[in-house]
Parts: C-alpha cells; sequence; structure tokens
C-alpha cells in the first residue's frame, strides 16, 4: 500500500510538475498552501517565498473586488467558477484566466480552493484589437455618411452663395456678411474632408513618389506651423525606395502629426522626421507583429520630445474626435485622418509613447518598382462656357438639382432635370440625339447613377456621362461601385469647376 501510494503521488507530481498550467491550492483565507512549478516560474518566485502568504497583493487593485467575489460564489453550486484577472509579474502586468473549484473537508465545508490558470495577455491584446478595428469600421461608416449628407447641405450652400455674391456686387457689409459665410462653409467642407479621410472613402490620387523629396518640400512650411522654440530637424536615408502614394495626402499626415507634436511641447522641444530603407522583416514585425509585412518597406518616423501619452490615451488616440485638448483647442480628427490617410494606402502606423518622455509615430508604406514621372507644366486650365449644348442632370434632392440646373443655364448650356434615374433614361430615350452628356449623382432612389449609365452605354457606347457624390469616392461597392478611372465630381463643388469638367468631357466625346 505504501508502495502503491508512492507510485500514485509520483504520477500527480510528475503530471503537475511538467504542466505549463499554473495550478495553486489556496486556503480560505486566500494563503498559498501548494504552487506548481510553473506558477514559481511565471511569477519568479521560489515556492518557499509563496507559501503561506496571500495572492491577492499580486492582483491588479481594479480585479481585486471581483476576485473576492469569485471565490464567495465557491461556496454555492457549481462550486466551480472561471474568471480572467490581471496580475503582476517580473515581466509586468499580465492577463490570467482562471477556474477555480472549491475543495471540501470531510465534514462536506470548504476549507480551500483550487486553481488552474493560463496567461492570456497575447489572446487579450488580440480582442482588443480586434474591437478597436470594429469600432473603428463603425465610427468609419457612421462619418461616411454623415459627410455625404452634409456635402449635400453644403453644395446648397456653396451654390446660393455663389449666385448671391454674384449679386451683391458693391462691397458693403452686405458682401462681407456673404464672405465670411463662404469662409465658413469652407472650413466645414475641410471638417467632412477630414471625416472622409478617417472613413478611407475620400478620393487619393496614387503615383510613384520619393517620399523624401515630399518631406522636404515640406520642412520649411512645417517651421512655420511648430514654434520657434521647438527645433525641427530632417534625417532622410538616401537608399530609401519609391512609393506609391498621393502626396498632397502625405503632406496632410505630415501636418497632423507636427501639429499634434507642437500641442505636446508648449515649452519647447525637438521634433525629428526621419526616413528610413527597411528590407529586414524581423525588424517591421517588432513595430507591427499582427500584419505581416511585405518585403521591401519605406518608413517614416515623427518623433517628438512633447509630454507623452500614458498608455489608455496612445490606445485612444486614432479615435474619432477623442481629444486630451480643451474643447476649443481642437476637434480630435487629426490623428484619426492621419490613420485613414495610411489604411488608404495600404501602409502600417504604429504609436509608441509614454508620459514625460515624448511620442514616436512611425508609418511605412510599400515600396514600388516603378520610376517617377516628371509631370511637364503645361499652361493653366481656362473655363470655356457652353455654346447651347443639352445637358441632363439626374439628381435626388431638389436643391442640389435646381442649383446645377441654374449653374449650368448661366453657362451658356440648356439643362433637362429628373429626380431619379428612371425618369432621367425616359428623358434619354427621347432626346438622345440632342443630349452632349448626362450629370448624374451616384446614390439614387429607385434606379441609381450606375445603374442609368449602364443603360446609356448599352443603347449609346462611349457617351459621356459624369458622376458627382457626396461621399467623396472613386470607388462604392458592390451595390452601385463605380471603377476608379470614371469620371467623377465631388461634392461640394463649385461653378467653374463643374463647367470645366463637362467641357472637358464633351470635348473629348
Amino acid at each position: 500500500r505504501q508502495r502503491a501510494l508512492r507510485d500514485s503521488e509520483s504520477k500527480y507530481r510528475l503530471l503537475v510538475e511538467n504542466q505549463t498550467d499554473l495550478v495553486i491550492k489556496v486556503d480560505k483565507e486566500g494563503r498559498f498552501q501548494f504552487v506548481s512549478p510553473s506558477y514559481c516560474e511565471t511569477f519568479r518566485y521560489s515556492e518557499e517565498d509563496l507559501l503561506g502568504r496571500e495572492f491577492m497583493p499580486r492582483v491588479h487593485e481594479d480585479d481585486r473586488v471581483s476576485t473576492l467575489e469569485v471565490m464567495e460564489a465557491l461556496e454555492h453550486p457549481p462550486h466551480t467558477a472561471y474568471f480572467e484577472q490581471k496580475a503582476m509579474t517580473d515581466k509586468g502586468w499580465r492577463w490570467f484566466a482562471w477556474v477555480d473549484t472549491a475543495v471540501f473537508d470531510g465534514d462536506g465545508r470548504i476549507n480551500g480552493v483550487i486553481g488552474v490558470g493560463r496567461d492570456i495577455t497575447e489572446r487579450k491584446k488580440l480582442e482588443e484589437q480586434l474591437m478597436r478595428s470594429q469600432k473603428m469600421e463603425a465610427v468609419g461608416l457612421v462619418a461616411g455618411g454623415i459627410a455625404h449628407d452634409f456635402n449635400n447641405l453644403l453644395q446648397s450652400i456653396f451654390g446660393n452663395l455663389h449666385f448671391a455674391l454674384a449679386a451683391v456686387q458693391e462691397e458693403g457689409a452686405l458682401r462681407d456678411d456673404l464672405l465670411a459665410t463662404q469662409k465658413n462653409a469652407e472650413s466645414a467642407a475641410e471638417l467632412i474632408r477630414q471625416l472622409l479621410t478617417f472613413s478611407r472613402k475620400q478620393p487619393i490620387e496614387a503615383k510613384p513618389t520619393h517620399l523624401n523629396q515630399v518631406i522636404d518640400g515640406m520642412t520649411s512650411m512645417l517651421r512655420r506651423v511648430i514654434s520657434e522654440s521647438i527645433s525641427l530637424e530632417f534625417f532622410p536615408d538616401q537608399s530609401l525606395g519609391v512609393v506609391c502614394v498621393d502626396a498632397q495626402q502625405i503632406e496632410q499626415l505630415l501636418l497632423n502629426l507636427c501639429a499634434n507634436s507642437r500641442d505636446a511641447m508648449p515649452d519647447g522641444g525637438m521634433l525629428a522626421i526621419s526616413t528610413k530603407s527597411v528590407t529586414d522583416r524581423q525588424e517591421v514585425l517588432s513595430l507591427f507583429p499582427d500584419d505581416p509585412p511585405p518585403d521591401g518597406l519605406a518608413l517614416l518616423r515623427v518623433r517628438d520630445s512633447g509630454h507623452g501619452m500614458d498608455e489608455e490615451v496612445s490606445d485612444r488616440a486614432f479615435e474619432p474626435f477623442f481629444t486630451t485638448k480643451g474643447i476649443d483647442q481642437g476637434t480630435g480628427l487629426g490623428l484619426s485622418s492621419v490613420y485613414g490617410i495610411v489604411q488608404q494606402h495600404g501602409g502600417l502606423i504604429n504609436i509608441e509613447s509614454a508620459v514625460g518622455v515624448g511620442t514616436t509615430v512611425t508609418v511605412c508604406f510599400p515600396v514600388v518598382e516603378e520610376e517617377v514621372r516628371v509631370a511637364e507644366a503645361g499652361a493653366p486650365f481656362s473655363p470655356v462656357e457652353g455654346s447651347g449644348e443639352l445637358i441632363l442632370v439626374a439628381e435626388d434632392d431638389p436643391q442640389i438639382l435646381d442649383l446645377a440646373r441654374k449653374i449650368l443655364i448661366q453657362a451658356g448650356y440648356g439643362v433637362l432635370c429628373a429626380g431619379n434615374g428612371r425618369d432621367a433614361f425616359a428623358l434619354f430615350e427621347d432626346n438622345w440625339d440632342r443630349i452632349s452628356l448626362v450629370l448624374t449623382d451616384i446614390i439614387m432612389p429607385g434606379m441609381g447613377g450606375k445603374e442609368l449609365r449602364d443603360r446609356i452605354v448599352e443603347h449609346r457606347p462611349g457617351f459621356p456621362v459624369l458622376f458627382s457624390s457626396g461621399y467623396g469616392i472613386n470607388e462604392i461597392d458592390a451595390q452601385g461601385e463605380l471603377h476608379s478611372t470614371v469620371p467623377i465630381i465631388h461634392k461640394p463643388y463649385d461653378g467653374p469647376t463643374l463647367v470645366n469638367r463637362i467641357r472637358t468631357l464633351i470635348a473629348g466625346r
């Protein structure tokens, strides 16, 4: 019997001492009665240091109440519970999942608890990233919808201001008020563009670009944006490869990042912009462990010596409208716009910050093999008015439809108007030999702009159709998507822009 008992103990000890899960036993007061070698290794304590001591001091203060509630719940059936908590290890705070089971004495009373735990820190990080990604996607969808409706309102505001300013030629208080309103409307349009950038629906014109040249051309303006008490340095990597980006969007990205750094250094400091060519995947994986990087990357870093952010703030830094600034000091769209720009270019972004140390934002873009083409300078395009050509306009918003009609008539065009795609196609069938171009909104009830275009080109291949959109997109999904090469004008547009686009399309027919 003694040999059988020793064999049994040996088997159980072998099982407990060689598993990776943590096994502990505590009494009703929470004092350790048994700790497995895996527990000792995780917390870097010896068995002698732990036995007889309470486990609660190692639990994060935010989780102590819930842990006590679990201990109390074990007194009731089913006498077992699952819970998660943070605990301090030699690697810092880590997440652990525990399954606790009550232990009974011979009289049926609880005299202790056995707990089996597992480190789930990496899983919790993935869950948080997924939740953050879903949250950002949901907010992006809402932002895109708001931007669409707001752009329609701005289109009406800009159009009415255009005609009001044309009617008030004399200088005076009324004209000054109209100009001030126009300036405010332009600020609103810029805010909507930032929303669209965050929601990744702002159109981009990406082409092969030397990133160093874009940054170098921005440094003089950036020095005017930041305070004179802040030193700005640029450290370019001359071996940096070519990236396919929209240069204007990258300039906006730099402006937003440098403006944030400026606000983080009210008493002055250091702001460093650097680029680096990276071919070692492991180097990138250290920054972006959850995103498999391509072989060749161009890294852009913006580092400041400002007051920095704690972990909670940096985790929310890219959320739209989240800001730690005063109510009159920012919209909270700066970093969310940066995030949108990077995502739209297929890049990666990482933020590292610590209170009192500063902040480093790292952005990387895939390197392409294409050559950078230098555009030849040409004469500026001068608007050419119409000569009585007939334009068919399809728009479900009555105010925008009326404004487009007035703009085109004033520019010398004839206009046919329709409030939806079906009415527009009926007008086209009756007047196709007189119509020179169709201007149509993309999203309309009944028949949208894409279906209208498809029916038109089916009858008249190559017929010019110009789309307008409040979403600010070059490409929509399968419910109404357009290829990125189709002609499109984004709301809010002004009269000259619309006339120029129409004249160009008619001339190229």
